[in-house]
């Protein structure tokens, strides 16, 4: 099948920047790579609303040379007890708060508690990656998963653990994503977000590994002038460069190679650190990524990763 340009059709933007009250499960996802003059850090916010009564709250912040944890807090807050804004982003609740938008930029702070946090403006740099270019695509079990992402945000601001507060800067990943029903099931996948700099954002899905979704994988990548292509690709969650251990003793992977034929790249994908989330089957990564287009063309960039459903998969 070959790729095809198609101009998005924006589902919702930007009013669903803020909380969509008929939405049963709805996420706002952030990860930055953060660099100092002495340290490699990465600072992650996951905030999911489940139906109108409860919130799920995760903040990370990590070293990415170790992969160790240097604070984080796992909360689980009643919505009455916290602030979700409509139209723009803005929730606040267990030591976090998030606001803005893609035209005025994001701010994103943390409270881990000890002492340790983060404080950080998100400046868009590149246009919004609607997936599947519609920014909709299926899910299991005759569900449809609504998601759109703002890639190589100029992110800057300042870490604080150990004692002492530090000047960051770095690059940033958001997430906004929802669906119709809570009732997910045990959703099994890999997907990365990926900025490169020659300007080009994707959003790469392998669904395939979930028996019960029929899923597909698949890229979309969005162009510097915001023209969207979406291309099929082999399966490649399970195809992965040999394991490393992360600091919890669990097995993931090196990183992947990746063909996308349809939009002419190759790429080296590496997990430089992987946040593993006690207790549950998730994992987070910081990527470094290499390659080329047709003609030779060097490529390079950075990314995030998700494996969701993936603990012992890759166990050698």
């Amino acid at each position: 099948m070959e790729a095809q340009p198609v101009i998005p059709v924006a589902v919702e933007w930007p009013k669903s920047e803020g909380v969509l009250d008929d939405a049963g499960l709805q996420l706002w996802w952030v990860t930055a790579l953060l660099e100092s003059d002495e340290r490699h850090l990465s600072a992650f916010a996951m905030v999911t609303a489940v139906g109108s009564d409860l919130l799920m709250v995760t903040t990370v912040l990590s070293d990415r040379a170790s992969g160790t944890e240097l604070g984080a807090r796992r909360e689980f807050v009643p919505l009455a007890e916290a602030t979700l804004g409509a139209g723009e982003v803005e929730v606040a609740a267990a030591g976090v708060h998030f606001s803005g938008s893609q035209m005025a930029g994001y701010r994103l702070s943390a409270d881990l508690g000890d002492g340790i946090g983060f404080d950080l403006t998100l400046e868009p740099t590149r246009p919004v990656l609607f997936s599947c270019a519609t920014g909709e695509f299926p899910w299991r079990e005759q569900t449809t998963t609504k998601q759109y992402a703002s890639g190589g945000l100029a992110a800057r601001g300042e870490a604080r653990f150990g004692g002492t507060t530090m000047s960051v800067a770095g690059s940033a990943w958001y997430d906004r994503q929802w669906w119709a029903t809570a009732n997910l099931g045990s959703p099994r996948f890999c997907w990365f977000g990926l900025w490169l700099d020659n300007g080009d954002t994707l959003s790469v899905w392998d669904r395939t590994v979930d028996d019960e979704s029929n899923g597909l994988a698949w890229a979309t990548l969005v162009r510097p002038d915001g023209t969207h292509v979406t291309t099929p690709l082999a399966p490649f969650a399970l195809t992965a460069q040999p394991p490393y251990e992360t600091y919890l003793g669990n097995q993931v992977p090196l990183g992947w190679d990746l063909e996308l034929p349809g939009v002419g790249m190759s790429l080296a994908i590496r997990q430089v650190t992987v946040q593993d989330d006690p207790g549950r089957d998730f994992f987070t990564g910081a990527l470094e990524v290499e390659g080329s287009m047709i003609g030779a063309v060097p490529l390079a960039g950075r990314g995030v990763s998700d494996l969701i459903g993936l603990r012992g998969a890759y166990d050698r």
